[in-house]
């Protein structure tokens, strides 16, 4: 199975962020009904290490599951942690991709 992933690489800031926007609110129009999040890499990985801290990173991974689109900009343009960046970035897409495939998560 493939999984592909549009990507836009752009120039920092609004370059690239309104561009990003629209294609978001195009896929995913309110009458649709679909979720859409949008974020940057580095206020995402802050809400899930203010969750992780407080206990509740299990509610914020269902939170940032349930959207039919994720969007996150500013990749690589803003420092992430380095200590639980990665690691949550990582668990939050592999909590997406079970939720897509219909797959209960184990206990």
């Amino acid at each position: 199975m493939t999984i592909r992933v549009p990507c836009r690489v752009g120039l920092p800031a609004r370059a690239s962020t309104r561009p990003l926007r629209r294609s978001a609110s195009r896929s995913a129009p309110p009458q649709s009904g679909r979720w859409v999040y949008y974020g940057t890499l580095a206020d995402l990985i802050t809400s899930l290490e203010d969750a992780k801290a407080t206990g509740r990173l299990g509610d914020r991974l269902s939170t940032l599951t349930y959207p039919s689109l994720l969007v996150v900009d500013e990749i690589g343009y803003l420092p992430v942690s380095p200590t639980h960046g990665p690691t949550l970035t990582l668990r939050l897409l592999g909590a997406r991709e079970v939720s897509a495939r219909g797959v209960p998560e184990p206990a």
